[in-house]
């Protein structure tokens, strides 16, 4: 009987090098022994990179996006005979029915809808910035007619982009002569060092180490697992074994050599995927009904089961918005995805009403320190103000002071404060979607299980 030869896996994704990627890729394509039978890959293959033709894919951990449901099931499937397949391995059961309605949605063929800022104030910085280098000088004048076309600034007005400017020339990452505009110095020392590197990325990426063998770059670690770690230690990175020799805090580097036994890496969440409202939707939808998709297996079936118990004692039903008491807290159930529902929270907080959290599915309201039927009825008036005279931009203005400042880009850091969170608020919240969502649903506050002091 011949000897089973070893399952060759590669890996893909950003922290790997350019060359070991590329490789990978290409191994995919080779239907030979030649070739490997798996690629553990992250989103970096949605970009439309040609991997040929794949047998099935394994989704592990939540899937949110339609459309990236779609994206991984459309590389299956491809040849005549063969069948498209995707099994979906939950690591948390509150995962189960956010998979499960990504799956509903796309074989509807439904996405959920594509969300183009137009108030991208980082982008526009980035974009003056790499103007002033390749025209050697220009206005801001001339800058704003070539840029104002752009969807992403549809709606940034003249005196905005004016207030920019000042304030990039004001903080010395631009530098006029005579009506030109040029890099500055700190434009410079922060963006132009390293072969201009940092000029041409617009978003972070979380904080890592660079890996070598030699000269060779081998891929990026996650500073949460190197510098838990004494070297040397063992780790696997690019489908390889690796020892790290030694670790450069300052400059960020890890030096390794192969290795013969080695441990998986774990990398920090670094922003994260919102679930979107179509998503969310379809959760609630599922969740609270009596039908179970018939593409569960008999574990997913049976633990859908009791969530959709759980989830009928809440009340809710789609086209409402629930509030109910449970100890300590108070729901506001809506299903409406995290973006509207972060900012709700994030309202119920400006107006002091109460500290507030948020999830896909709810508000959760903190009763500590509050009169329960006070609280209520205080959160029943925001609803309602909401629904019968809510306005987005009022709705910014009340939230504004309580965001926490966070760089969503490397160049948030070059907007003067109400700039800056104007794009924060665009890029994590929804108030347009919160006013539009309440007027579009019934408010039941029948299950608020509080005693009227009003009622006989």
């Amino acid at each position: 009987m011949p000897q089973a030869r070893p399952i060759e896996v590669r890996t893909h994704h950003s922290s790997v090098s350019r060359f070991f990627r590329e490789e990978a890729e290409s191994l995919i394509k080779q239907r030979s022994e030649t070739g490997i039978d798996a690629i553990i890959s992250t989103s970096t293959l949605e970009l439309g990179i040609d991997i040929g033709e794949l047998d099935q894919v394994v989704q592990i951990d939540a899937l949110v996006s339609p459309s990236a449901f779609l994206q991984r099931v459309g590389r299956t499937g491809r040849r005549p005979g063969h069948p498209q397949i995707f099994k979906g391995l939950c690591l948390r059961r509150d995962d189960l029915p956010l998979v499960t309605a990504t799956v509903e949605l796309g074989l509807a063929g439904r996405s959920e809808a594509l969300r183009f800022p137009q108030r991208a104030f980082h982008i526009l910085a980035h974009q003056i910035m790499c103007l002033s280098l390749q025209q050697n000088g220009i206005t801001a004048d001339k800058s704003w007619e070539i840029l104002r076309g752009a969807w992403c600034f549809s709606l940034i007005e003249e005196t905005e982009v004016a207030e920019l400017v000042r304030h990039m020339i004001d903080e010395d990452y631009l530098r006029t002569d005579g009506n030109l505009l040029l890099i500055g110095e700190k434009g410079e020392h922060r963006f132009l060092r390293a072969n201009w590197r940092r000029l041409f990325a617009v978003f972070d990426s979380a904080p890592l180490y660079d890996v070598y063998s030699g000269k060779e770059q081998v891929g990026t670690l996650d500073v949460g697992f190197v510098e838990v770690l004494e070297t040397p230690f063992n780790f696997v990175l690019a489908g390889k074994l690796w020892t790290a020799k030694s670790v450069d805090t300052k400059a960020k580097i890890v030096r390794a050599i192969p290795a013969k036994i080695a441990t998986a890496p774990k990398w920090s969440s670094f922003g994260g995927m919102d679930v979107p409202f179509e998503t969310a939707q379809k959760a609630g939808s599922l969740l609270t009904g009596d039908q179970v998709p018939e593409f569960l297996d008999d574990e997913a079936l049976r633990i859908f089961r009791e969530q959709q118990i759980r989830t009928a004692n809440l009340g809710w039903s789609p086209g409402t918005v629930i509030l109910i008491t449970v100890p300590g807290k108070i729901l506001i159930v809506t299903f409406a995805g995290d973006r509207i529902n972060r900012t709700l929270s994030r309202l119920v907080q400006a107006r002091e009403i109460s500290r507030a959290t948020s999830d896909y599915q709810s508000i959760t309201v903190d009763i500590r320190d509050h009169d329960t039927y006070e609280l209520a009825r205080s959160l029943e008036v925001l609803l309602h103000q909401l629904r019968e005279r809510g306005d987005p931009g009022d709705i910014v203005d009340e939230i504004s002071n309580i965001l926490p400042r966070f760089r969503f880009s490397p160049f948030a850091e070059c907007l003067p404060d109400n700039l800056y969170i104007a794009a924060i608020v665009e890029e994590h919240l929804d108030c347009e979607g919160l006013v539009e969502f309440l007027r579009k649903n019934q408010l039941h506050l029948e299950k608020l299980g509080y005693i009227d002091p009003g009622q006989p």
